[in-house]
């Protein structure tokens, strides 16, 4: 195949398979919402910790395992690139849930604003993340400092 066919094949796929995923989130989040808050209310976990600690293990749960893929050969490259894979779900898992407070309250006025310690401490996480990013590869001091951030993040709060 000449590379333009390749090209407008890989391109197709790449939206097929975009589509597809789009399909699949929106069937599945709204009950997934609902089984974590049913957990929530049987458990009697506050939301918060539903929304901030299981949710986002249940929804990274295929990063989570490529990361062990990877980290599993144990060379340094494979391991940097674990760790460089989950900093960067981390990054953009923050930068959407920041984006999305700030969206709500320039939205609703109405909203009274009770989430300074939870924004606090994701800009805190993010600023760190983002100061490591720029290690080119990563010691299991590294490995250990950025998983310590999440129960540290969760604390602050």
């Amino acid at each position: 195949m000449d590379p333009q066919t390749k090209v407008k094949l890989i391109i197709k796929k790449s939206l097929q398979m975009m589509i597809m995923g789009t399909i699949v989130v929106l069937l599945i989040s709204d009950p997934m919402v609902d089984v974590l808050n049913s957990i929530g209310v049987v458990l009697n976990i506050d939301a918060f910790y539903i929304g901030f600690v299981l949710a986002p293990i249940a929804s990274n749960a295929p990063e989570i395992i490529a990361g062990f893929g990877y980290a599993g050969k144990q060379t340094k490259k494979t391991i940097s690139i674990s760790l460089a894979s989950l900093q960067g779900v981390g990054c953009m898992n923050i930068t959407f849930a920041l984006g999305m407070f700030y969206l709500l309250f320039i939205l609703d006025h109405g909203l009274k604003w009770e989430f300074t310690a939870e924004a606090t401490s994701l800009l805190f996480v993010q600023f760190v993340l983002i100061v490591l990013s720029f290690k080119k590869s990563y010691s299991g001091f590294t490995a250990i400092f950025i998983i310590l951030l999440y129960p540290v993040s969760l604390a602050v709060v």
